[in-house]
């Protein structure tokens, strides 16, 4: 290894060539020791350059060995200077039946080489039926994750945390204002305690800023959703330094709303991503009233049965009275253009995020033209079930760099190439039950001229449109 030592400085730049050299040398894990160890010491700034690109390495297979190797060699990029270790990808690598028993071998490697570690991230979003029981943190682990005391960020997704194993840990760590978990409960849960588990409760979350979960039984218990709204109630009426509860306020991160509490928050509350579910029986307006922080709001208007009757135009008065000042607005089972036009007029000029869902009844006609000169510093839009209907080529685009369009009802009159036309467009994802070929050939000849999409990052058409789905020119942007 020795002959490209040199180079390091020249490497600086090439991270990926240069972390592809040095694992190349290593045929199993007693090689990392034997060639690696002693011989080869790179600076922290380095150290960490590589980790990047390790621990960003996507995996589509498991590989034991490979695995192996790369947890041998971890703890000699891990260094003092390192502030995030995300682990998705790097245990995608693991065969998933070694995954529990080896989270034990990687976690306390992190506490003791990464000592200033702000940062960590065990898995990424997984559905509860994936999860089994066999992956949850071990006391072991809760102890390593306990001695990074400058950690102020923690998630934990692929695996689940017992509840009072988190509130220890929240207690523990001073710094510790960030929680993103999938928990555990028993069918005793916590909120049939006594007045002194509160008191333990607020000790333990008083410092988070944001706490959102999924609930999970223990094995031979069960929970329900009336679990998950005791401990959203709870932890708005008990933490008032919170601003997330439970889910973002947004349409990938959400389920549509939560309910609130009956009585109000013990302080005045920090909330700055609210979800109302506007049918559910425990909503009072009154209630917004509480909530003098949020800029990123959720409303769910979808009815709880199929007889329950239309919402009136004194609810939408009520609702348009909150808050002046969102930056991000998501509407579920938005029934009609006039609701969304006066929802946009009232708070259009400040939004950098819209987002519209009506994959329930899918007759919502809306313009691109009315949301762009509505929402002048517009960022981020996703439309799913929503008509687009504009006749004519489109001149504003307002900031639009984020545009996610789920078209479902097949009368879209707008053209693809009209919209692909702004000018700051970063990312694009389209599912278009209604493709037009002629169109699509128009947008190709835009790209290859280069007269649009200069600033793309990422781009996914899919048309699904069953009889054009051959058409390889359909399937070219996948």
């Amino acid at each position: 290894m020795e002959q490209y030592i040199p180079k390091v400085e020249e490497d600086l730049q090439k991270k990926d060539t240069l972390l592809t050299k040095i694992l190349s040398k290593f045929k199993n894990k007693e090689d990392v020791e034997q060639k690696y160890e002693d011989k080869f010491k790179l600076p922290n700034s380095l150290r960490n350059e590589i980790l990047e690109t390790l621990l960003d390495q996507r995996w589509w297979e498991t590989n034991e060995n490979t695995f192996q190797i790369h947890l041998k060699f971890l703890p000699n990029i891990l260094n003092s200077q390192t502030k995030k270790v995300d682990l998705h990808s790097f245990m995608s690598l693991c065969p998933e039946p070694l995954r529990a028993a080896q989270i034990l071998n990687v976690v306390p490697m992190i506490a003791t080489c990464a000592p200033n570690i702000e940062v960590l991230s065990i898995g990424e979003d997984s559905l509860a039926d994936f999860i089994s029981q066999t992956m949850k943190l071990t006391r072991k682990i809760i102890f390593d994750i306990s001695r990074m005391t400058k950690l102020h960020t923690l998630k934990i997704k692929d695996f689940v945390i017992k509840f009072r194993d988190l509130m220890k840990i929240c207690k523990n760590l001073q710094n510790l204002d960030y929680v993103d978990a999938n928990v555990a409960i028993g069918s005793w849960f916590l909120f049939t305690e006594p007045e002194w588990h509160h008191r333990d409760f607020e000790e333990s979350f008083f410092r988070l800023k944001v706490f959102t979960f999924r609930l999970f039984s223990l094995k031979g218990n069960s929970y329900t959703e009336k679990n998950v709204e005791d401990l959203t109630h709870h932890c708005i009426q008990r933490l008032p330094s919170l601003e997330i509860v439970q889910t973002l306020a947004y349409v990938r991160r959400s389920y549509p709303g939560y309910s609130l509490p009956r009585t109000s928050p013990s302080a005045n509350s920090s909330l700055t991503h609210l979800c109302v579910f506007l049918r559910n029986p425990s909503f009072e307006f009154d209630q917004l009233a509480w909530f003098a922080n949020v800029t990123h709001l959720l409303i769910n208007m979808y009815p709880l049965e199929t007889n329950d009757p239309p919402i009136t135009r004194e609810e939408i008065d009520a609702l348009l009275q909150f808050n002046a000042h969102l930056k991000s607005l998501t509407l579920f089972g938005c029934p009609t253009a006039d609701i969304l036009d006066r929802f946009l007029d009232r708070h259009g000029k400040n939004l950098h995020t819209l987002s519209i869902c009506n994959v329930r009844d899918r007759d919502l006609t809306y313009t691109f033209k009315k949301i762009f000169d509505d929402c002048p510093e517009l960022e981020t839009l996703v439309l799913m079930g929503v008509v687009m209907t504009d006749q004519e080529s489109l001149k504003s685009f307002a900031q639009l760099k984020n545009l996610q369009w789920i078209e479902l009802a097949q009368t879209k009159t707008v053209n693809l190439s009209s919209v692909l036309q702004a000018p700051k467009l970063e990312n694009f994802y389209m599912l278009d039950s209604s493709p037009n070929l002629e169109d699509i050939k128009h947008v190709s000849t835009l790209i290859s001229n280069k007269q649009i999409l200069s600033k793309l990052k990422k781009f996914r058409y899919i048309a699904y449109c069953g009889p054009l789905m051959n058409n390889p020119l359909l399937r070219a942007g996948e």
